[in-house]
């Protein structure tokens, strides 16, 4: 059995092979992490290998790329703030980071994370940028608050919710005095956007529900 730690990065990732008694097979590296570079190497070692990677920004892809290769037995995904012999390490290389995880592989003592489904992990993706606009419209609201109090003469209206309906036809109107009438303008722009944008995920999000539904319904 070989253990494999990689060292994952945007167009390469390095590659750390040791057998069960820790000696090094090798290190490797595959431009363009491709899937065919992965497979040469995982054939050229020789065997089955279990692999470990951390959860970094694109492991998903990584992820779903190495099950697929013959030659490996399983994929192990690292829980990266927990692994701190990489992280407290001086001299920090991508063969070093690779050779430590293939170490701690070795021993059983990678922190492992929960890998979801890819169609559960699709559905967080899809919740995921949801957030984001809510996050985004929120901040746009306060700045459009703070604008706002920036005016003592104002007469708001006394509703519920001032982006609703009657108070959006309320900021609207405004006339303020340069630059706050330009901010306000693009703010609220910005807002019909992100309206919009939030309503076009809640419909798919709908629509991939009803789509699990008919599929797990008897026939």
């Amino acid at each position: 059995m070989n253990f494999v730690g990689i060292d994952i990065h945007k167009k390469y990732s390095v590659l750390t092979a040791k057998n069960r008694k820790g000696q090094t097979l090798g290190t490797f590296r595959v431009s363009g992490n491709s899937r065919s570079g992965f497979s040469e190497v995982f054939k050229g070692l020789g065997g089955k290998s279990i692999v470990v990677i951390e959860a970094c920004w694109s492991w998903g892809k990584i992820y779903d790329m190495l099950e697929t290769v013959p030659e490996v037995r399983e994929v192990v995904v690292a829980h990266p703030s927990k692994t701190r012999l990489i992280a407290d390490a001086q001299i920090k290389t991508d063969k070093v980071d690779s050779a430590a995880l293939a170490d701690l592989l070795r021993g059983n003592l990678i922190p492992r994370i929960h890998v979801p489904p890819r169609a559960a992990r699709a559905r967080k993706d899809r919740l995921r940028h949801r957030l984001y606009w809510a996050r985004l419209r929120t901040k746009i609201r306060n700045r459009v608050h703070a604008l706002l109090a920036r005016h003592d003469d104002l007469q708001i209206p006394q509703c519920s919710d001032i982006f609703g309906v009657r108070g959006m036809g309320y900021l609207r109107q405004l006339c303020l005095p340069e630059p706050d009438q330009s901010l306000l303008r693009d703010d609220l722009a910005l807002l019909d956007l992100l309206r919009e944008q939030i309503k076009e995920s809640r419909r798919k999000r709908s629509k991939s529900r009803w789509r699990t539904k008919l599929m797990k319904r008897p026939c």
